[in-house]
């Protein structure tokens, strides 16, 4: 099971490595829609982190993102940090951590005005948008 998880992270790693780096390759509207599929999976991972992360201390939360990072084996890279506390170019990341579960949320800088939709996970997985299928803008 734990080759499995570890088979899966690093897939998704890869998968939003590639969304990062085809940006270029995508003018004007079709790139900011690499970018919410790049939001939407790091979103994911670290929802996933916290959740094994829970399921392996007990039914207890990490407090912080750091408590992920630091872990041995870590849950997530250190690249996730700057993610909770610096955000994206075009998205504001807030990433809330609690005892008994937690929330992280994308919203769009406002820049863009291609980029309107805000993701947020919570314990138990997404909220919204329930709807993921792309739309014609």
């Amino acid at each position: 099971m734990q080759k499995k998880t570890v088979l899966l992270f690093i897939l998704l790693i890869l998968g939003i490595i590639a969304a990062y780096n085809m940006r270029s390759l995508f003018p004007g509207p079709m790139r900011y829609l690499v970018f919410e599929d790049a939001i939407k999976s790091k979103l994911q991972m670290i929802s996933m982190a916290v959740d094994l992360y829970s399921k392996y201390h007990d039914g207890h939360y990490p407090l912080s993102v750091d408590d992920l990072i630091s872990a041995n084996p870590p849950y997530l890279t250190v690249d996730f940090f700057d993610f909770c506390h610096m955000g994206t170019g075009e998205y504001h990341i807030t990433c809330d951590f609690k005892e008994d579960g937690y929330s992280f949320s994308a919203q769009p800088k406002g820049d863009i005005e291609i980029l309107t939709q805000t993701y947020t996970i919570t314990t138990g997985g997404f909220k919204e948008p329930l709807d993921w299928s792309f739309k014609a803008r």
